[in-house]
């Protein structure tokens, strides 16, 4: 169970699950159930209700994101509202119910590894722009976009923004981007632990159903090695996961432990993700790979998620920075608690 399951009005969990079940089941196309989200008004879920929004939180926005990763369901959900929506509320751009993705650029309007960039109506593309950022809600159709290859079914692509489509773009403050990366390393995190919760259902469910040498793959000890280590690990992710989530809750990312909970769920969730990627596909063999199966869809979605907005290293990397700054009580701090910890820069 998930802070989600305790905090989140049940019949929005209820509804969220069939929508996506139904997706799931019929194989429809992210056109087709943005369409859905939109007329139940979750498309703009969290979107303030003075321009258009539902004006939810943190608690029903994981709950849709949740919904679609753990259903295996390709969905824009993340980058269209959590991002996308909210980063044009800040500088105060107006915003609607178009598919909507964010391209992080460098100064010469190149952007790598854009989440839905060909499928979006328009891209909110973030520049630098002196010591801080600007933004610009951009066409489409003004965008150069070249597929870039994925693991997963959610696409990638690089972009190249012209100088001309960034012209009118109003600033960001530092403050604000920070605020923007944590937002995207918590919903990754939550689309990745509800991807690998999944993984270990159908590597559990596998094993039990399936038959070698007269008797069960779960009987088999080596077997049940496999399984138990992947949902412990799933397990941690999720608890890691729900610490964030509480902040962002609480506090909406802004708290004084909240960079803290964030890196520490990007960690815990990316390391979790190698050992349930690695032993669900050793437990099902080659049939998690094909077709047949649907394995594959939620670890190769995990694999994707997990290293964006920043990686597992970079991460790590600043808790040894924080705590090779401080003394050994604060050390200690990050042990039993939390502590001072500076996100990964976003590369300009």
């Amino acid at each position: 169970m998930s802070i989600i399951d305790t905090t989140v009005d049940k019949e929005l969990i209820d509804l969220v699950d069939s929508v996506f079940g139904q997706a799931a089941d019929s194989g429809e196309d992210f056109r087709s159930v943005w369409g859905t989200l939109t007329e139940l008004g979750l498309a703009r879920l969290t979107g303030s209700e003075e321009s258009g929004g539902s004006g939810a939180g943190w608690g029903e926005a994981a709950a849709l994101l949740s919904g679609a990763a753990g259903k295996g369901v390709p969905m824009p959900y993340v980058e269209s509202d959590l991002l996308a929506g909210w980063l044009l509320e800040q500088v105060g751009l107006p915003v609607d119910e178009s598919v909507r993705s964010v391209a992080i650029v460098d100064a010469e309007g190149r952007g790598q590894r854009v989440a839905w960039a060909r499928e979006a109506d328009s891209l909110v593309v973030v520049a630098p722009r002196g010591e801080g950022w600007a933004v610009a809600d951009v066409p489409a159709s003004d965008v150069t976009v070249t597929d870039y290859p994925t693991l997963g079914r959610e696409p990638r692509a690089n972009v190249e923004v012209p100088a001309s489509a960034l012209a009118d773009a109003k600033d960001l403050s530092a403050e604000q981007m920070d605020a923007f990366y944590l937002r995207g390393a918590l919903a990754r995190s939550l689309q990745t632990v509800a991807a690998l919760e999944t993984a270990a259902d159908l590597a559990k469910e596998y094993v039990v159903t399936r038959h070698q040498f007269g008797r069960p793959l779960a009987k088999f000890q080596s077997v049940q090695n496999l399984i138990v280590d992947a949902v412990a690990e799933a397990t941690l992710a999720r608890s890691a996961v729900d610490e964030a989530l509480s902040d962002a809750l609480e506090h909406d990312l802004a708290g004084p432990d909240s960079v803290f909970r964030v890196a520490v769920a990007k960690s815990v969730v990316g390391r979790a993700a190698s050992v349930v990627v690695r032993n669900t596909h050793q437990a099902l063999g080659a049939i998690g790979t094909t077709e047949e199966h649907s394995l594959h869809r939620y670890t190769n979605a995990a694999l994707t998620w997990r290293s964006e907005f920043g990686s597992v290293r970079s991460w790590e990397e600043a808790f040894g920075a924080a705590a090779a700054a401080g003394s050994v009580d604060d050390v200690w701090a990050f042990v039993v608690g939390a502590g001072p910890v500076t996100a990964p820069a976003v590369s300009r």
